[in-house]
């Protein structure tokens, strides 16, 4: 993986995550991490990340007080 390459986190305390290499040291490597509005930096192990997928997987997400629209 490559500089400037989006990644999602796969293991570790960021898991779930995505991200953008920073840079890359021998084993581990730096993240740049939007953390509410704020972007931090994160050095975590290579092996805890994979690469992020093209598009973003977006889930529905159902009000239950709203409850489910019928189809059919």
């Amino acid at each position: 993986m490559r500089v400037g390459e989006k990644v999602c986190m796969a293991e570790g305390p960021f898991f779930g995550m995505y991200g953008t290499i920073v840079s890359s040291l021998r084993g581990r490597v730096v993240l740049a991490v939007l953390l509410g509005s704020r972007e931090v930096l994160v050095e975590i192990e290579r092996g805890w990340i994979s690469a992020a997928p093209r598009r973003p997987l977006i889930s529905r997400i159902e009000n239950p007080k709203l409850g489910r629209r019928k189809t059919g």
